[in-house]
C-alpha cells in the first residue's frame, strides 16, 4: 500500500468527504448522550420518578462517560487500538447499551445502569473521533476542530455555543 505525504493529502476533496463523515459520526454517536432526555416527560410519568430520579438517570450518562474515559486512558486504549474500530466499536456498543435501555429498563433501577454503560461506551467515540480529526489534518486543524465541536453539540448551558478561538 502506498502513502502519500500530508502535503499531497492536505484539502484534497477526498480528505474533507472524510472528515465530513467524521463529523457526521460524531454527531450521530454523540446523540445517544441525550436520547434519554428526550422521553423524561414520559418517564417521569410511568416510572412515577422524582426531580432526583431525573437527575440520577441524567448523570449516570456522564459519571459513565468519565468512567470510561478514565479506563480508556488507564489502558491506553486509543494508542493501543485503532481508533477508527474503536470510535465504530464503541459506537455500536453504545447503540446496542441505548437500545437495551428502550427495550429493557422498566424502572430507575434498571435504568440507571444502562444509562451508565451508554456514557462508558460514549468514552470511546468523542475523544478518539477528535483524534482522528486533529491527526488527519495540520493545516485545517483549527477548522476541523471546530466542526467537531459543533457537531458534537458542545454547548453552555444557556444553551447558545461555545465560542471557540484556535490559534496556529
Amino acid at each position: 500500500m502506498a502513502t502519500r505525504s500530508a502535503d499531497n493529502t492536505e484539502g484534497t476533496p477526498a480528505q474533507w468527504r472524510a472528515l465530513g463523515f467524521l463529523a457526521l459520526t460524531e454527531l450521530f454517536g454523540m446523540t445517544l448522550w441525550f436520547s434519554a432526555s428526550a422521553v423524561v416527560p414520559t418517564l417521569e410519568q410511568e416510572w412515577e420518578l422524582s426531580s432526583g430520579g431525573v437527575g440520577w438517570l441524567t448523570s449516570s450518562v456522564q459519571i459513565g462517560f468519565v468512567v470510561g474515559t478514565f479506563v480508556a486512558a488507564f489502558l491506553n486504549l486509543p494508542d493501543v487500538l485503532s481508533s477508527r474500530r474503536l470510535l465504530a466499536s464503541s459506537a455500536l456498543l453504545g447503540a446496542v447499551s441505548n437500545a437495551a435501555f428502550a427495550i429493557f429498563a422498566v424502572g430507575l433501577w434498571a435504568g440507571i445502569p444502562l444509562r451508565f454503560m451508554t456514557g462508558v461506551f460514549l468514552a470511546g467515540v468523542y475523544p478518539p473521533g477528535m483524534k482522528l480529526a486533529a491527526t488527519w489534518s495540520m493545516r485545517y486543524r483549527c477548522v476541523i476542530d471546530a466542526s467537531l465541536l459543533d457537531c458534537s453539540s458542545e454547548r453552555l448551558p444557556s444553551g447558545r455555543h461555545r465560542r471557540i478561538s484556535f490559534g496556529r
